[in-house]
């Protein structure tokens, strides 16, 4: 469910929206990130040849927690970082909402004909 009080964002880049995934929260758990293009490789910052429009979703107050611990004395040495992304139950299913809102978004009257076809799992290698 998207909050009444759901905030729409725009800058240079794309767009960004904040909203909630459930009716019973009074702040916004849930920030996205819209990038008006398509990746072929993301985490490369190359485009694809065809127009696009991304969604990248990020919770805003996680409740998984992972450490840092420092594995040496020397103050170079790279310490231990286990951050325990969606640990949690409730951090799954706050993924899950955000990715559904993200599709209702897509498939709402004003977008739905602007969609060709959805690509929403990664074809790049890792």
């Amino acid at each position: 469910m998207v909050c009444a009080n759901a905030v729409f964002l725009r800058y240079l880049q794309g767009s960004g929206r904040i909203c909630c995934d459930r009716a019973a929260l009074d702040t916004p758990d849930i920030q996205y990130h819209i990038a008006h293009a398509s990746f072929e490789n993301p985490a490369k910052r190359v485009f694809d040849k065809f127009p696009g429009l991304t969604f990248g979703a990020c919770q805003l107050r996680p409740h998984s927690t992972g450490y840092i611990h420092i594995t040496s004395g020397d103050p170079f040495a790279h310490p231990t970082i286990q951050p325990n992304y969606l640990d949690a139950e409730i951090d799954q299913q706050v993924l899950i909402a955000s990715m559904r809102i993200a599709r209702d978004i897509m498939s709402s009257d004003v977008m739905r004909d602007e969609v060709v076809r959805d690509q929403s799992l990664p074809r790049y290698p890792k």
